[in-house]
C-alpha cells in the first residue's frame, strides 16, 4: 500500500467517524455547533467555514465534508472533539474521541502533530507505528524517541533523546492534540526501550481528557451564586466556594451613623413648626430636621459624607429618620407620597449644605 493510499484510508475513517456522530446530533445541538463554528477561531493555517455555507448545512455528511476540506484531515478530528465539548455535548465528544483513536489503531502510518498553544500545530512527521491510544506517546520511525507531553505544560522545551542518530531533537511543547499514541509491540526498525526509561516519564491521565480541559476553561455565568473552585492543595484537591458579586446590585455607601441624642419637641415648638410650614410637608421636614440636629453636627455630616443624593438611609442616624417620620405621620395624612417627600428634603439638605446656620422661628 502506497503512502497516498494509506492517507486516503485514514481520511475515509476520520470522515466516517465525523459523519456518524454529526448525524446523531439533535437539531438544536447542530444549530449550536454551526454558530460555534461561526465565531470561534480556526486552527492555525486554516480558515473558518463561511457562514453562507454553514447556513445550508442540514446533515452530518455535509458538515463532515466541510471539516475535512477546511481544517485538514490531521486537525479536523481534534477540533470537532473540542467543539462538541464546548456546546455541552460532552458524551458525544467523548465517543468521537474514542472512535477516532479506535480507527487509528489499525493504521500503519500516522502523521504525528503537537502544538505549542491552542490550535498552534507543529508537525513532527510520518511515523510507521501500530498504535492504540495509550497515555504515553512515542515517536517511532528511523529513530525511536520517548517523551511525555501533557495539557498543562506551557512554554516548556522537552528534549527528546534519539538512539540511532547522534543528535538531540527538541520539540517546543505546550498543550497537545488529544489523540495520543503508544506502540503495542517491538518495531523492526527501532531498538527496544527499557522499562527504567519509560518509568521516568511522568504521566498525567487527567490532564489529557478534553472534558477536564473544557471544565477548567469554562466560564461560569451564574449571577450571585456561589462558584465551586477546585485547586490543588498539599493533601489533595481542595474546593472553595466563591461568592460571585451581582453587577446589578447597588451596595450602600458608607457606614450607618450612630444614633443622636434628640431634644424633646414641646407643644410650643411644635406649634411654631406647624405654623411656619404652611401645610407643606417639605418645609415641615426641614424645620423638624433643624430642631433635632445642631448646626455644628450638620456641618460635620455634609463635610464627611460627601453626599450626592444617594444613600439616604446611611446619611443620617436611624433614630433621627424614625423621629421625623413619626412627627409627619401625626401632622399629615400618611401615604407613599409623604415618604418620598421626606427622602427628597433630607437629600436636598445634605447635597446642598446650608452655611448661614439655622433660622430662628421666634
Amino acid at each position: 500500500m502506497t503512502l497516498l493510499e494509506r492517507e486516503n484510508v485514514i481520511k475515509g475513517k476520520t470522515w466516517q467517524a465525523l459523519v456518524n456522530h454529526f448525524e446523531n446530533l439533535h437539531s438544536d445541538s447542530l444549530r449550536s455547533l454551526k454558530y460555534k463554528l461561526k465565531y470561534c477561531e480556526a486552527p492555525e493555517d486554516c480558515k473558518n467555514i463561511p457562514w453562507s455555507k454553514l447556513q445550508k448545512v442540514r446533515c452530518g455528511k455535509k458538515l463532515a465534508d466541510f471539516f475535512i476540506r477546511h481544517y485538514t484531515i490531521e486537525k479536523a478530528g481534534g477540533f470537532a472533539v473540542k467543539l462538541l465539548a464546548d456546546i455541552n455535548e460532552k458524551q458525544m465528544s467523548k465517543e468521537l474521541e474514542a472512535a477516532l483513536k479506535k480507527e487509528n489503531c489499525n493504521s500503519s502510518t500516522i502523521d504525528l502533530y503537537c502544538y505549542e498553544s491552542l490550535f498552534n500545530y507543529k508537525r513532527v512527521g510520518n511515523r510507521n507505528i501500530k498504535c492504540c491510544g495509550s497515555p504515553r506517546r512515542r515517536l517511532v520511525g528511523g529513530t525511536l524517541a520517548t517523551q511525555q507531553i501533557t495539557g498543562h505544560i506551557s512554554n516548556a522545551v522537552i528534549e527528546t533523546k534519539t538512539t540511532n542518530v547522534n543528535c538531540t531533537q527538541e520539540i517546543n511543547a505546550g498543550p497537545v492534540l488529544q489523540e495520543t499514541f503508544d506502540s503495542t509491540g517491538p518495531s523492526t526498525d527501532s531498538p527496544i526501550i527499557s522499562k527504567e526509561e519509560t518509568d521516568d516519564i511522568p504521566v498525567d491521565h487527567k490532564s489529557r481528557s478534553p472534558k477536564f480541559i473544557e471544565h477548567k476553561n469554562q466560564q461560569h455565568r451564574n449571577n450571585g451564586k456561589s462558584i465551586p473552585v477546585t485547586h490543588k492543595g498539599k493533601n489533595g484537591p481542595v474546593t472553595n466556594h466563591i461568592k460571585k458579586s451581582n453587577a446589578k446590585r447597588i451596595l450602600r455607601r458608607g457606614k450607618p451613623l450612630q444614633d443622636l441624642v434628640l431634644p424633646a419637641l414641646d407643644k410650643c415648638k411644635h406649634a411654631l413648626i406647624k405654623k411656619h410650614s404652611n401645610g407643606k410637608i417639605r418645609i415641615y421636614v426641614k424645620l423638624l430636621f433643624q430642631h433635632f440636629v445642631q448646626f455644628e453636627t450638620y456641618e460635620i455630616w455634609t463635610k464627611k459624607t460627601n453626599f450626592n443624593g444617594y444613600g439616604g438611609k446611611n446619611a443620617i442616624p436611624k433614630n433621627l429618620s424614625h423621629a421625623i417620620q413619626k412627627e409627619v405621620q401625626k401632622g399629615f395624612q400618611w401615604g407613599k407620597k409623604n415618604d418620598g417627600e421626606i427622602r427628597k428634603e433630607i437629600n436636598r439638605l445634605l447635597s446642598n449644605p446650608i452655611t448661614s446656620g439655622w433660622a430662628d422661628l421666634m
